[in-house]
């Protein structure tokens, strides 16, 4: 991600966020595609987007709305091919004006005394940029409060009069309970607060355990079981996920440290979406990557399972990444048999790196007996806005993971 950490030069009482045009959409992956190519050609990086908008991450409204950011005056006609971006996404450029895409999604809320958890609409936000000729200026930090008006309820605040008129709002797009983003830069979002003296995005639980993969035998990962493990292609992966999500529902309660626990659901693509936007990669791997996850063998169906993706741009390590990971409780074994799985398919893939984000505390002591390293990770911080009248001290995010 990029922003810019100075406040606007220019009118910010003159600038919004509106709906973006296809012209502007085509416009914008060229655009992007110099910054965030990575190793794709220009086709390939936007057939990837195409198919992203296509797949179970993007269809059925989940992406459904373009914005542009842009000086009122220049609304229409004028920006038809100088705006962004994609289907589903809120998009925001001007080739003097940043972007931003938004994924909505299911998420689950639990509040203190409260008997059941609640299926809430979320938003998970990425790729905030800035064309370099225009940094420098406020304007990504502008886009991002700006941002906050049209995901959360308006009955929450009352828009500063400072910045001129509020965003126009979509109806069909539903008031969000919160959003979250992972930032590459830092603390800088807690900047972008929906007033001028209010917290934007709070960092949360930027913790991993990692293995250097060359170091590994699969003795490392002991006691083992006597359990019987199945693998999970791609397809058998959708219909574990969907199971685990109907647990978390049930499950979610609130920590002794809050007064509301919250976390998305990695049904609907989200957490397919991982190795959905590495496909480019994987899909050219020999031999072929067709094993995304390891489940118990039982004639029911099982709720002991992980699964996981590749990280193959060409510019980092290869990494096997957990996306999700499910044990009975006080079961060591069977954390070691599932990371002894994992790291079975990464020996055969070359992988140099596995990696698990945010594991329980339960877990994570597990996980270093079994070699691996606790770290607090300096890219992907995570970080969350509350959409209500709680305050972010008062809040859990739970299961955060990749």
């Amino acid at each position: 991600m990029d922003c810019d950490p100075d406040h606007p030069k220019s009118d910010i009482a003159s600038l919004s966020l509106f709906l973006a045009t296809p012209a502007q959409a085509i416009e914008s992956r060229r655009r992007t595609h110099k910054i965030w190519g990575n190793g794709m050609t220009e086709e390939q990086y936007i057939e990837r987007d195409d198919q992203c908008a296509e797949s179970l991450c993007g269809r059925d409204g989940k992406f459904r709305v373009w914005w542009v950011w842009s000086n009122s005056h220049e609304l229409e006609g004028r920006c038809n091919s100088q705006g962004f971006w994609l289907r589903g996404m809120i998009l925001i450029h001007l080739s003097s004006s940043p972007l931003v895409k938004l994924f909505l999604r299911a998420g689950v809320v639990h509040r203190l005394n409260s008997s059941a958890s609640q299926q809430v609409a979320c938003y998970g936000i990425a790729s905030v940029f800035t064309p370099p000729t225009y940094r420098k200026r406020g304007y990504a930090q502008h886009m991002m409060s700006l941002l906050h008006w049209v995901l959360s309820p308006e009955s929450l605040s009352t828009f500063p009069q400072e910045w001129g008129t509020p965003p126009p709002r979509i109806p069909e797009l539903p008031n969000g309970q919160f959003s979250v983003l992972y930032s590459d830069i830092g603390n800088f979002y807690a900047r972008c607060g929906s007033k001028l003296d209010e917290d934007g995005w709070i960092m949360r639980g930027a913790n991993s355990v990692v293995w250097d993969a060359s170091t590994l035998t699969p003795a490392t990962f002991s006691p083992k079981s006597s359990a019987k493990w199945k693998w999970l292609s791609e397809n058998d992966v959708d219909g574990v996920i969907l199971r685990d999500s109907e647990l978390i529902q049930s499950e979610l309660r609130v920590k002794p440290s809050a007064k509301v626990s919250f976390t998305f659901l990695p049904s609907g693509g989200v957490e397919a979406f991982q190795r959905e936007r590495q496909k480019i990669f994987w899909e050219k791997e020999n031999p072929p990557m067709d094993r995304w996850g390891a489940v118990l063998d039982t004639t029911d169906a099982s709720t002991v399972f992980a699964t996981w993706t590749f990280e193959l741009i060409p510019s980092k390590p290869r990494t096997l990444v957990v996306t999700r990971i499910r044990v009975d409780p006080g079961d060591e074994a069977q954390v070691h048999d599932l990371l002894r799985q994992a790291f079975e398919v990464a020996k055969e893939h070359k992988i140099a790196k596995m990696e698990v984000w945010d594991a329980s505390e339960e877990i994570k002591g597990v996980l270093e007996q079994a070699g691996g390293q606790s770290i607090k990770r300096d890219e992907h911080l995570p970080a969350f806005k509350w959409y209500g009248i709680e305050r972010s001290d008062d809040i859990e995010w739970v299961l955060n993971e990749k």
